[in-house]
C-alpha cells in the first residue's frame, strides 16, 4: 500500500525509477504480492471443492468462504470469481511496476513529463518577495474590472470573492514561475517540451492529484469500517475468545485491508500511467498543429505566387528558394515527429502490450460476469445491486479510459497528415527537393501505412470469444 497519497503519481514514479530504500522497498513489495497469492490459492481451493462436490467442507475452515455462503448463497460463485480476479489484478500490477526490469523507453517518458519536469519548473520560481507583488498587482487589476461590472454585490463581498478568485487563478495558472527564463533554460529530455506544454502537464495532475486525494480520503475510512465489521462477524461467528485467536484475527483483518487498497491504488496508478504519455504527445502535437496552419498559410502563398510567376516566366521554380526559417521548421517537426513515433512504439512494444493484454484478459471475463449477475440472478438485494452496480461503473470506465487514451495517442500521432499536403505543394526549388521527397513520404505513411500506437483489434476478438462461446 502506498501511504503517499498527496503527491500519489508524482511519488510512485519516484519510487519505481529512484527508490530512496530499495531493499525497504523490495520487502515491502513481496510482502504484499505473497498476501494476494495466499488469499488467492484460498479462492482457489474453495473453486476447486466447490465445483468437484467433495465431501470435506473446506468453507467451515476459510473465513471469507464461509461468511459468503452463509449471507449470499444466491450470489456465491460470483463473489468468489471476484475475490479470485482482485488479488489477481494486484499481483499482476505489482509484476508489471516492481519486479520487472524497469525498461527505459516505457518508464523514462512519465518520469520525465511529471517528476523531473515539476523539479525543474520548482528551480525557476520567482521570489517570495517578486511573488507577493505579482499577486497584489493581478488583485488590484481583477478589483477594478469586478467592481466595475458588478453593482449588485457589496464593497466587502467584492473584495472577498476578488481576493480569492485572484488567489485560485495565481495558483492554478502557476504564474508564480518566471516562464522566460524557464523557457530559455529548457528541460533536456529525448523529446522537445515547450513552457505552455509542461505548465498544462502540471496544471492537469494538480487537479488529478486533488481527485485521487479525495478518493483516498473516502476509500480509507470505507475499508476500515469494512474490517471493523469484518472482524466482528468473524468473531461472533467462530467464538473466538483467547488472545491467541484474537491476534490471528487481527493480521488478517489488517492483511485484507492493505490488500484491497493495494490492488485500488494500483489500478490509479496504472491507468495514470498509461494517460500520461498521451496527454503530452496530444497537446504537444496541437502545438505543433498550430505551427503548422502558419506553414499552411505561408505554403499556399508561395503556390499561388508561382502558379502566376510560372505564367509569365518558367524559369522561376528553379531559382525559387524557400525562406529559411520555414525550411528549418519544416526540417526540425519531421525529425521531432519521428522522433515521438519511435518512442511510442518502442514503449508499446517493451512492456504496455504484455500488461494491457493481460489486463484485458482478466478484468473482461470480470466485467461481464457482473453484466451477466445483473441479468440472470433475480434474488438479488438493494445493496447486492448497489455493490455490483458500483464495481461495474468503475471497473468499465477505467476501462473506457485506457481505450479511450490509446485511440487519442493513435489519432494525436496522425493527425498532421490533413495539413500535409498544402505543405507539400507549397515546397519547390531544387534546394528544397530532399525535403519534399521527405514529407512526401511521412504522408504516405500516416495516410496508407500501418497506424502508429496499439492495435485494438485483438481487444474486440477477446470480447467476442469471452461473450459469444461458453
Amino acid at each position: 500500500m502506498f501511504l503517499k497519497i498527496k503527491k500519489f503519481y508524482y511519488c510512485q514514479l519516484e519510487e519505481i525509477m529512484h527508490p530512496k530504500n530499495k531493499k525497504f522497498y523490495l520487502w515491502k513489495h513481496r510482502y504484499e504480492t505473497g498476501v494476494m497469492i495466499y488469499y488467492q490459492l484460498r479462492i482457489i481451493i474453495c473453486l476447486i471443492i466447490h465445483f468437484t462436490g467433495y465431501s470435506t467442507d473446506y468453507t467451515c475452515y476459510d473465513p471469507i468462504c464461509y461468511l459468503v455462503k452463509k449471507y449470499k448463497p444466491n450470489l456465491y460463485h460470483q463473489y468468489l470469481f471476484f475475490m479470485f480476479g482482485l488479488p489477481g489484478l494486484g499481483i499482476l500490477g505489482k509484476y508489471v511496476f516492481h519486479f520487472n526490469p524497469t525498461d527505459s523507453w516505457t518508464f523514462q517518458l512519465p518520469y520525465d513529463i511529471v517528476v523531473r519536469n515539476t523539479n525543474h519548473l520548482k528551480q525557476y520560481e520567482y521570489s517570495q518577495t517578486e511573488q507577493e507583488n505579482l499577486l497584489r498587482l493581478k488583485y488590484q487589476q481583477n478589483l477594478q474590472k469586478y467592481s466595475s461590472n458588478n453593482h449588485l454585490l457589496g464593497k466587502n463581498l467584492t473584495n472577498w470573492f476578488g481576493w480569492h478568485l485572484t488567489r485560485l487563478s495565481y495558483w492554478f495558472n502557476m504564474e508564480k514561475i518566471n516562464k522566460r527564463l524557464a523557457q530559455e533554460k529548457r528541460l533536456r529530455t529525448h523529446l522537445y517540451f515547450s513552457i505552455e506544454c509542461r505548465i498544462f502537464i502540471c496544471k492537469t495532475y494538480l487537479i488529478i492529484d486533488g481527485i485521487i486525494y479525495q478518493i483516498h480520503m473516502f476509500l480509507g475510512p470505507t475499508v476500515f469500517m469494512f474490517s471493523i465489521l469484518y472482524y466482528k462477524i468473524v468473531m461472533n461467528e467462530y467464538h473466538i475468545d483467547k488472545l491467541w485467536q484474537h491476534m490471528i484475527l487481527l493480521f488478517e483483518v489488517i492483511t485484507i485491508g492493505n490488500m484491497i487498497m493495494t490492488v485500488l491504488q494500483l489500478g490509479f496508478f496504472f491507468l495514470l500511467f498509461a494517460s500520461s504519455p498521451t496527454l503530452l504527445k496530444a497537446f504537444q502535437l496541437r502545438d505543433y498543429d498550430r505551427t503548422l496552419l502558419m506553414v499552411v498559410k505561408y505554403c499556399k502563398q508561395l503556390t499561388r505566387m508561382l502558379i502566376n510567376d510560372v505564367r509569365m516566366n518558367p524559369k522561376t521554380v528553379k531559382t525559387f528558394v524557400l525562406d529559411r526559417s520555414i525550411y528549418n521548421f519544416l526540417n526540425w517537426f519531421i525529425l521531432e515527429h519521428g522522433r515521438i513515433c519511435v518512442v511510442t512504439m518502442k514503449a508499446w512494444r517493451g512492456q504496455f502490450i504484455k500488461s494491457f493484454l493481460i489486463y484485458f484478459i482478466i478484468s473482461i471475463p470480470w466485467n461481464v460476469l457482473c453484466v451477466t449477475t445483473l441479468i440472470l440472478n433475480e434474488t438479488l438485494t438493494g445493496s447486492d445491486e448497489f455493490f455490483i452496480y458500483s464495481l461495474t461503473i468503475f471497473h468499465s470506465s477505467l476501462t473506457i479510459s485506457l481505450l479511450e487514451a490509446l485511440a487519442i495517442q493513435s489519432n494525436s500521432l496522425h493527425r498532421p497528415a490533413k495539413h500535409l499536403v498544402p505543405i507539400i505543394q507549397g515546397i519547390n526549388g531544387k534546394n528544397s527537393i530532399c525535403m519534399k521527397t521527405k514529407y512526401e513520404d511521412l504522408y504516405s505513411r500516416l495516410i496508407c501505412g500501418p497506424r502508429y500506437g496499439p492495435r485494438l483489434a485483438m481487444i474486440g476478438a477477446i470480447t467476442h470469444l469471452v461473450i459469444f462461446n461458453e
